[in-house]
């Protein structure tokens, strides 16, 4: 049986909470190969995604090949270490596997840096609330201030709070 078809990989530029970049790869065996485009998914669940068209993110891209690359490596030199006790093929394996665990928690490949997590806030045009959330995210303002700026926010209920407090 051959698995194939089409998926995201290479999830990378995480603003936790709001957003992250992957890219629509075809892959066989759930290793991918072909990619098709970067997308910005801003909701994902077991129905789908929800995002918007990116073109294609290099970084995706490249972190989508190099997770795919080392799974596979880190097999491949397993079984040749099973055939060959004694041998150097566990220690590749060992590379290929720690590659994989660098590239899918490593914050250097996973997050977005500041300019980059604004770059695509833009494209999002997230709400004011929206935006605090970033600074907060990207370490640009404590958790105080962004209560702050929240309360600042214009009420967007359409409800006059003020005549309500006038009539009582």
């Amino acid at each position: 049986m051959i698995v194939f078809g089409k998926r995201l990989y290479g999830k990378v530029d995480l603003v936790p909470g709001l957003f992250y970049v992957a890219t629509n790869f075809v892959h066989i065996w759930y290793v991918p190969l072909v990619p098709l485009g970067s997308n910005l998914i801003i909701h994902e669940d077991k129905e789908g995604w929800q995002g918007m068209p990116l073109g294609l993110s290099f970084k995706s891209f490249l972190v989508a090949w190099l997770r795919g690359a080392s799974i596979a490596g880190a097999v491949i030199f397993a079984i040749f270490a099973l055939g060959e006790p004694g041998s150097r093929y566990w220690i590749r394996a060992g590379i290929c596997a720690a590659t994989f665990v660098i590239t899918k928690w490593a914050k250097v490949f996973t997050h977005a840096s500041p300019d980059r997590a604004r770059e695509l806030a833009e494209r999002v045009g997230l709400s004011p609330s929206g935006q605090i959330l970033l600074d907060l995210h990207c370490g640009e303002i404590d958790e105080d201030e962004a209560v702050r700026r929240h309360e600042a926010l214009p009420d967007d209920d359409g409800d006059d709070d003020d005549e309500e407090e006038a009539e009582t």
